[in-house]
């Protein structure tokens, strides 16, 4: 995305910016020191983009909505597809992240049948202690991955997946969003129809699925009512079954 950065103030301009990217999740340390700042940026590009002040304040304007961000006791997010305007206050400093939305995909998968991410968005302001607490528990998380390993690219495929889909699953679930009301709702029972229509896919095309959540988002099911789906009507997880018809190809 396109930024524009203004120093409202004739004071000393000193920047200081720290960051790293664990697969497409980046983490930025922002602090412009002893002036006030414009920042103007253009829509984001398939990402989301949250700010969290670790001091001062900041008035963000998105959309038609006008927004005050205090350290300490609130937070942004901005979802893609509108521009937005920050203020940032003397000796303002945070945590920036950008998020791709294909991050999101494969949760939504397996927990909203049929969902999008592309119609994700979410609620701008985070002001509720409990989501401010637990979305940067999540980053600290992330944080002590790239620390322990020295750099983000040494942190193993497997962990860097798990870590960026807990910061994933704690935004769905503690920021409000368009999907929010369907994230807990009971499990759809996977009906004979879906798992013959599984089954079916598994026999045609072994070789290209890719993963069991792309299967129940072809058949229209959740990951979860797919699993127990095939435990009833088959006495196998998909997975087994799928390595079970592969083998013997």
């Amino acid at each position: 995305s396109r930024y524009r950065l203004g120093v409202r103030r004739e004071q000393s301009f000193n920047a200081r910016v720290n960051g790293c990217s664990l697969g497409g999740v980046d983490l930025y340390y922002v602090n412009f020191g002893s002036t006030e700042v414009d920042v103007a940026s253009a829509a984001l590009a398939d990402r989301f983009g949250i700010v969290i002040p670790l001091a001062g304040a900041m008035r963000l304007r998105y959309g038609s909505r006008e927004l005050d961000v205090v350290a300490g006791s609130s937070a942004m997010i901005v979802s893609p597809g509108a521009g937005f305007h920050m203020r940032w206050s003397d000796g303002f400093a945070s945590l920036t992240v950008r998020i791709p939305r294909s991050e999101f995909a494969p949760v939504l998968r397996s927990l909203v049948p049929r969902a999008d991410a592309a119609d994700l968005s979410f609620a701008p302001l985070i002001d509720r202690p409990a989501s401010l607490l637990s979305i940067r528990g999540a980053l600290q998380v992330l944080h002590e991955a790239v620390a322990r390993a020295g750099t983000a690219e040494n942190v193993p495929s497997s962990l860097a997946a798990r870590v960026r889909e807990q910061l994933v699953t704690t935004l769905m679930m503690m920021q409000p969003n368009v999907l929010s009301d369907r994230l807990c709702q009971p499990d759809e029972r996977a009906g004979r129809g879906a798992i013959r229509e599984a089954l079916d896919l598994i026999e045609a095309e072994a070789g290209a699925i890719g993963t069991i959540a792309e299967l129940a988002d072809r058949v229209g099911v959740t990951t979860r009512s797919l699993q127990s789906g095939f435990q009833r009507e088959v006495g196998d997880s998909p997975a087994t079954y799928l390595h079970n018809v592969r083998l013997s190809r």
